[in-house]
C-alpha cells in the first residue's frame, strides 16, 4: 500500500504544481461554483456561521463551511485545491480497502494504481471543487457498511451513516447510491433492522447541524440539496440535448439556479415556497414535460446514455481540454474514459463469466449510470461512475496476466473492442468543441484580470482598494453573479472615507 500512496502522492504534487501556476488556482473562477462558494466563505466569515445574510446553504453545507474555514485561514480557492488533493490521496487508500473486501489484494493493488492515473481524476485532484471530497466520503461509506456487514459490528453502521449524511449534503446523486447498498444488504443479509437502526442514527445525528442551522435561518429543514428539482428539468426541458443548457429567465450558474428557480416557482405558484416545495415544482413541471412526449423522453434518454460513455470529457465549471495541455500528468497521459470503459467492460464480462454472480460495484455501476441519465451530462458527474468500474479494468489486468481461462478471455477482450468503439462515436461536432473552448477562454481572460486586482489589492491606498473591487464586481456582473457583485460593491462602499493605513 506504501508504495502506491507515494505514487499517488507524487502524482498529485506535480500535478497540484503545474496548477498552482494558472489563474484558477488562485481566484474564484468567473461563472464556477468555486465563485459561489467563495462568496458563502467570505459572507460568513464576516457574519458567522448563523448570519441570516444566507438563509440557506442552498446546496452542499458541508462544502460551504469547509470554504469558511478556507476563508478564515487564508486563500480559499487555493486552500480548496489543496483539500481537494488531500482528498484525492485518501480515497485511493479507501479505494483499495474497498476493493480488498470485494475482490482481493491484487485487483484491490491495480484498481488503486488506476485510480491515481486517471486522465479525470487527475483533473479533478486539484480543482477547487467539491467533487473529491465527495469521492472520498462515498468510498468511506461503502466501506464502513462492507466492514459492518462482513465484521458485523454495528459501529461501523453508525459511522457509515455519519458518513452518508455529509455525501448527501455535498451532492444529490449520492442518493441513488444509497438507496442502492440498503436494497443490496437488505436482501444478502440478516438482522438488517438493527444495523438499519444503528445507520439511521448516524445519519440523523451528521445531518443535525445543518438541519438546525437551516431551520434556524429560514424555519425550513432541508435534507437534499435544494437543486435537485432544477437539474432534473434542465436535463429533461424541452431543448435538452443531454448536456447543459441554460433555462430561459435563469442564470446559468448556482445563483440562478436557485434563486432564479425559486423566483419562476413561486410567482407561477402565487405563495412563498420552501426548498423542498421548489424542488417539488421543477420535478412536477418535468414529469408534465415527460408525459406529454414520452418518446422523446426515451430518445433524449438513449443520447444521454450514450453520453455518459462517452469518451469526451462535458465541461462543467472548468474546461478539461484547455487546462490539460499545462499539466504533464495529464497531458501525456493515455489513460482516458474511453481505454478505462474498454477495460472495465472487458472485467465485467470476465467476472459475471468466472464468478457468476453480481457484486456491489456492478449494481452501482448499473444505477448510478441509469440516475445520471435521468439529468445531464458533464465529466464531474461521471467521475464516480469512473470509480466504480475501476475495480473491474483491475480485475481484467489480473486475470489477463494469470493467462487462464483463454476462451472467456477472448470473449471479454472482444467485448472491451466493442465498447472502446461505442465511447469514441463523435457525438460532438468539432464546432461545438470549439464554441465550447472559445467560451472558457474567454472566462480565463477574466480570470487573469481578477488575479492581477488581487496582487494590486494588498498594497492599494484605501481610494484605490475601494476602485479595485468596484471593478472585480464589474466582472462578476458581466457573468451574471450579481449578489457577488452586490457584495464587492458593499466592501467597497464600507471604504469611503477611511483614511491611509
Amino acid at each position: 500500500m506504501l508504495p502506491l500512496f507515494l505514487f499517488g502522492f507524487s502524482v498529485s504534487l506535480s500535478s497540484l504544481y503545474c496548477f498552482s501556476k494558472l489563474h484558477e488556482f488562485k481566484v474564484p473562477f468567473p461563472g464556477s461554483d468555486t465563485a459561489f462558494y467563495w462568496y458563502i466563505g467570505s459572507v460568513l466569515k464576516e457574519h458567522g456561521i448563523m448570519t441570516f445574510h444566507i438563509k440557506q446553504y442552498f446546496f452542499s453545507p458541508l462544502y460551504a463551511f469547509c470554504f469558511y474555514v478556507f476563508s478564515l485561514l487564508g486563500n480559499s480557492v487555493s486552500l480548496a485545491c489543496f483539500f481537494s488533493s488531500f482528498c484525492f490521496l485518501v480515497s485511493g487508500i479507501a479505494l483499495f480497502f474497498l476493493v480488498k473486501e470485494i475482490f482481493n489484494s491484487r485487483v484491490a493493488a491495480i484498481s488503486t494504481l488506476l485510480f491515481y492515473i486517471y486522465k479525470p481524476l487527475v483533473f479533478y485532484s486539484f480543482l477547487p471543487l467539491k467533487t473529491m471530497p465527495f469521492i472520498l466520503l462515498t468510498l468511506v461509506f461503502l466501506l464502513f457498511t462492507l466492514r459492518g456487514f462482513n465484521k458485523e459490528k454495528n459501529i461501523y453502521f453508525f459511522l457509515a451513516g455519519l458518513v452518508s449524511s455529509f455525501s448527501l449534503s455535498l451532492e444529490g446523486l449520492f442518493l441513488p447510491v444509497f438507496i442502492t447498498v440498503l436494497c443490496f444488504f437488505i436482501f444478502k443479509g440478516k438482522s438488517y433492522f438493527k444495523r438499519l437502526g444503528f445507520l439511521f442514527i448516524g445519519f440523523f445525528l451528521g445531518f443535525l447541524p445543518f438541519g438546525l442551522r437551516s431551520y434556524y435561518v429560514s424555519k425550513s429543514f432541508q435534507v437534499a440539496p435544494s437543486l435537485l428539482g432544477i437539474h432534473f428539468y434542465i436535463g429533461n426541458t424541452l431543448g435538452s440535448d443531454g448536456v447543459y443548457k441554460k433555462v430561459k429567465d435563469i442564470r446559468p450558474n448556482a445563483f440562478g439556479h436557485f434563486y432564479d428557480a425559486k423566483a419562476i416557482a413561486e410567482k407561477e405558484t402565487g405563495k412563498k415556497l420552501t426548498p423542498s416545495q421548489v424542488n417539488l415544482f421543477w420535478l412536477k413541471k418535468s414529469f408534465s414535460i415527460i408525459t406529454e412526449k414520452p418518446t422523446r423522453f426515451v430518445s433524449l434518454f438513449l443520447r444521454k446514455i450514450l453520453l455518459t460513455v462517452n469518451d469526451f470529457e462535458v465541461p462543467n465549471n472548468f474546461n478539461f481540454y484547455i487546462i490539460s495541455k499545462k499539466i504533464p500528468t495529464i497531458r501525456y497521459n493515455i489513460f482516458s474514459f474511453s481505454v478505462l470503459f474498454s477495460f472495465s467492460m472487458a472485467g465485467i464480462v470476465l467476472y459475471i463469466l468466472i464468478e457468476r454472480k453480481i457484486n456491489l460495484f456492478l449494481l452501482l455501476t448499473l444505477v448510478y449510470s441509469l440516475s445520471l441519465s435521468l439529468f445531464f451530462i458533464a465529466s464531474r458527474y461521471r467521475l464516480l461512475l469512473a470509480v466504480f468500474l475501476l475495480p473491474f479494468a483491475g480485475f481484467f489486468v489480473v486475470e489477463l496476466l494469470r493467462f487462464q481461462n483463454r476462451k472467456i478471455l477472448f470473449v471479454s477482450f472482444i467485448t472491451g473492442i466493442f465498447a472502446f468503439m461505442l465511447s469514441k462515436i463523435p457525438i460532438f461536432s468539432e464546432q461545438a468543441r470549439m464554441t465550447i473552448n472559445i467560451s472558457y477562454e474567454r472566462r480565463l481572460r477574466y480570470a487573469e484580470i481578477l488575479d492581477r486586482i488581487d496582487k494590486q489589492y494588498k498594497y492599494a491606498s484605501m481610494e484605490r482598494k475601494r476602485k479595485l473591487l468596484l471593478k472585480k464586481a464589474g466582472l462578476f456582473y458581466r457573468f451574471k453573479m450579481e449578489e457577488i457583485a452586490e457584495y464587492l460593491r458593499r466592501n467597497a462602499k464600507n471604504l469611503e472615507g477611511k483614511g491611509e493605513k
